[in-house]
Parts: C-alpha cells; sequence; structure tokens
C-alpha cells in the first residue's frame, strides 16, 4: 500500500468483482478514500478505512443490509483493519 498526497479526497466505491475483473456488485455509496478492505471470516461484513473530513477512521460495511457504520473515529489516522476469530 502506498500513500499519495490527497487520497483521502478522492471518491472511491466499494466493489465486489469476479476472477476475470468485471464488476459484479457496487457496494454502498462512494465515500472519500476507501481503502484496505478486509472481509470478515464469515463473509458477511468487510471492514475498511474511509475519510471523514479528511481524517482515515475504520468504518464497517454490512453486505446483507448493505449498510456502512463507523467502528473507529480518533483525530488520528486510523488504518489496516484486521478481523480476529
Amino acid at each position: 500500500m502506498t500513500y499519495t498526497i490527497g487520497v483521502l479526497r478522492e471518491l472511491r466505491e466499494l466493489v465486489c468483482i469476479d476472477r476475470e475483473g468485471h464488476v459484479n456488485e457496487v457496494l454502498g455509496a462512494a465515500q472519500q478514500g476507501l481503502s484496505q478492505p478486509a472481509v470478515s471470516p464469515d463473509g458477511r461484513r468487510v471492514a475498511l478505512v474511509a475519510a471523514d473530513n479528511d481524517n482515515a477512521d475504520i468504518w464497517m460495511h454490512d453486505l446483507a443490509r448493505g449498510t456502512r457504520r463507523r467502528l473507529v473515529s480518533s483525530p488520528r489516522e486510523n488504518s489496516c483493519p484486521v478481523w480476529g476469530r
């Protein structure tokens, strides 16, 4: 992973792709700086980094409900979400 200045301002989408690289589904709305997706062990959620007001926080996207909510919010940059078992 590399960091590029201004990357938090870019709108990005979370997408599901097949093995050939074709987009099967767009998951939720575009959001600033989406990156570092980590699928949960049960495959029902995705933890990811997203920006709000130019600050990177950890968010969770529920695949069944199609909802996204912030899990970690702090004035510091958060990154690298990891699921435990």
